[in-house]
């Protein structure tokens, strides 16, 4: 049987108590708010300045509260907490998560395809791009249930893990000559379409006449024979909609998943029990219409339910906030697009868990997880690294999640998940070697995001109940 606690609010505030919700949620028990009329002495946690003598936790508010510098260096713990919490964790947390920090940032601060550049965010600035400060919040807030109020939540990750690493891989280029495939002149393209087509069709042709192996960028098989060696699983993300299709771009992919040999690659993937997910088109977050086409697209032919999507290129628009409202008005049950660029690897809104983004136009959570992604491989090996150098690095931003129970998304794609072609030889070296680091550590669940999605929704009805 586990306990819920309850909570009282000074100061009414949606947000906040979406925070605390996100708090008790991971901590794995039931919160309830005690109303504006409710006498504050029946409250086991109390937010604000104006506190009753007999609460046990009184978490102070203040305003100016981000960066709790003590508690992310370890200078101090639950214990060192008498029933004052001087810090505002609770402000702290909503700033991050719903990405204020960031707020009015200039359109320098934002690369070509709309995203965030890491060395010009709060991040950057503070030193802490690197470090997912709300999961040492939440942390010493568990802590705290247990220390102060004898609390133990239903834990977070199944099995008795401390923490989940979850595995993907963007099909972006699956095949080397799709780009010869399609007609030359389809309708509806600009110049500068055909232009930058002409140059990417005679590079492939160039490719192919060189003697370059049209199979060696597909390597469905080889990644799910690599992973499922230690028990691993894994999500495939892939496209519906082209760059020759009728709201493509130059950006998005060639392939076709009509052509046939995609129908034996789905078969494969779904009899192996992984997962495929959308690869949302580059303009798919210009209309709810372009989402529900593409998923029942890639429902139908891969016969699949679809529950999850990526963004290609990261590319969610100068607003992201109205693409995630978009993708639970479409179905979806989980995203995994919020990241930096290109530039480097980093917790984008210094959170390595799963939650559910504040929606302030209604007022409410979004109801699709955001499984925040730490590491792509172009992060690690766009600048040629060794391979220690870069499997080190990945190792240092793992310790972390684990340190703090969290979760943390690696985006590998699938033409460099595996070391069979020259270009991508170093990335797919350092990929086996992530593999078999994480092999060795059996208190680390690596799964695919479907995995990690459905556990979290069963836990969640779990918690719900958790006081029957």
């Amino acid at each position: 049987m586990y306990n819920f606690i309850k909570y009282k609010m000074e100061k009414e505030s949606p947000l906040k108590q979406h925070v605390f919700d996100f708090l008790c949620n991971i901590a794995g028990v039931r919160a309830e708010k005690c109303d504006s009329n409710s006498d504050r002495n029946q409250s086991d946690i109390y937010y604000g300045n104006n506190p009753s003598a007999n609460c046990k936790i009184v978490i102070l508010e203040n305003a100016a509260d981000v960066i709790w510098k003590h508690l992310i260096e370890r200078k101090i713990s639950e214990n060192d907490t008498n029933r004052f919490v001087k810090f505002d964790i609770i402000n702290a947390i909503s700033l991050l998560i719903t990405d204020e920090v960031n707020k009015n940032q200039p359109d320098v601060a934002y690369d070509n395809h709309e995203r965030l550049i890491c060395s010009r965010s709060f991040q950057s600035r503070e030193n802490i791009a690197n470090i997912p400060i709300v999961n040492f919040y939440v942390d010493y807030f568990k802590r705290l249930l247990e220390c102060k109020l004898f609390m133990e939540g239903i834990p977070l990750w199944p099995g008795a893990k401390k923490c989940a690493i979850g595995l993907s891989h963007d099909v972006d280029v699956p095949d080397r000559y799709a780009v010869l495939k399609p007609p030359l002149f389809p309708k509806n393209k600009d110049f500068k379409w055909h232009l930058i087509m002409s140059l990417k069709r005679t590079k492939a042709i160039m490719e192919y006449m060189s003697g370059k192996d049209p199979d060696d960028y597909w390597l469905f098989e080889n990644i799910m024979q690599e992973e499922a060696k230690y028990g691993f699983k894994s999500t495939f993300f892939f496209a519906s909609v082209n760059q020759f299709d009728e709201w493509g771009t130059i950006f998005d992919i060639a392939y076709n998943i009509q052509d046939s040999k995609f129908a034996k690659t789905f078969k494969n993937i779904t009899d192996r029990c992984f997962e495929i997910g959308l690869h949302a088109s580059y303009n798919a977050y210009l209309s709810e219409d372009y989402f529900i086409f593409e998923k029942e697209k890639l429902e139908n032919i891969a016969g699949v339910k679809v529950d999850g999507l990526r963004h290609h290129c990261w590319h969610m628009g100068k607003d992201p906030l109205g693409t995630l409202r978009m993708h639970e008005k479409t179905g979806f049950e989980y995203d995994t697009s919020l990241a930096f660029n290109d530039d480097e690897m980093g917790f984008r809104r210094n959170v390595a868990f799963p939650y559910y983004p504040w929606d302030p136009v209604n007022r409410c959570a979004i109801n699709v997880f955001q499984l925040p992604v730490f590491c792509m491989d172009g992060n690690l090996l766009f600048v040629p690294r060794e391979d220690d150098v870069a499997i080190q690095k990945l190792k240092d931003y793992i310790g972390v999640i684990k340190q703090t129970g969290g979760l943390g998304v690696i985006d590998w794609h699938v033409r460099a998940s595996f070391p069979k072609n020259s270009k991508y030889l170093n990335w797919g070296e350092t990929y086996i070697k992530l593999l078999e680091h994480l092999s060795n550590d059996d208190e680390i669940w690596v799964t695919s995001l479907g995995e990690v999605n459905s556990w979290l929704r069963k836990r969640n009805k779990l918690i719900l109940k958790s006081d029957e």
